[in-house]
């Protein structure tokens, strides 16, 4: 998963850490490499997963739409296909992604609140209000608009403070995990252990 630029930055950090502190020996700087690196691919898990709830909260906003006295038609017209569709599915019925979620412990740590911010924010852009009106139900149309939503959060000043307050290997790591990321949804419907490309060795 990692480029030569994440390997030589992680190895420069190493570096500095001794020269900073000549108690830490080379045993100890391989150690934290590997801590490094492993911390890189639950960054990739954690971005996936908060992904995955962003789009499955299309779900919440058609209850609500659904809910209202006097629904508008663009009301009337709208579903839950962001997170209700082939690719999103796949990832939410994949039994090895679900273990992977369980056992670093993410389930839990993806607020509602900041999902709902984010979501909404993506809702009032004319691509996703131009997906929705759309009947095709096609891969690609959901392929695109999920790449769509991830390249808008990452453009998202608030996000990158969501993902770093969670891990602060954000800032080094954002342009290989968003990569990953990328690959994955280009990759989507799930088959197999996709994520394995991704797992260092």
């Amino acid at each position: 998963m990692l480029s030569r630029r994440n390997v030589r930055i992680k190895v420069m950090q190493m570096l500095y850490s001794m020269s900073r502190d000549s108690k830490l020996g080379v045993n100890d700087m391989v150690n934290r490499y590997r801590t490094s690196i492993h911390k890189s691919f639950e960054l990739y898990l954690f971005c996936l997963l908060s992904l995955m709830r962003i789009a499955g909260y299309a779900k919440q906003d058609e209850a609500k739409k659904s809910a209202k006295l006097l629904p508008t038609e663009e009301d009337k017209q709208f579903t839950a296909k962001l997170g209700d569709n082939l690719l999103m599915k796949s990832l939410a019925a994949h039994e090895g992604l679900q273990r992977l979620f369980r056992n670093y412990k993410l389930t839990n740590r993806i607020d509602t609140d900041n999902i709902r911010l984010f979501y909404t924010d993506f809702a009032k852009s004319d691509e996703y209000r131009g997906y929705i009106m759309q009947n095709d139900d096609s891969p690609e149309s959901h392929r695109e608009i999920l790449l769509l939503l991830y390249k808008h959060l990452l453009s998202n000043e608030a996000y990158d403070e969501f993902i770093e307050d969670n891990y602060s290997n954000w800032i080094d790591d954002k342009s290989l995990v968003a990569g990953a990321i990328k690959k994955t949804i280009k990759g989507l419907p799930a088959t197999g252990d996709f994520y394995e490309e991704f797992r260092p060795n």
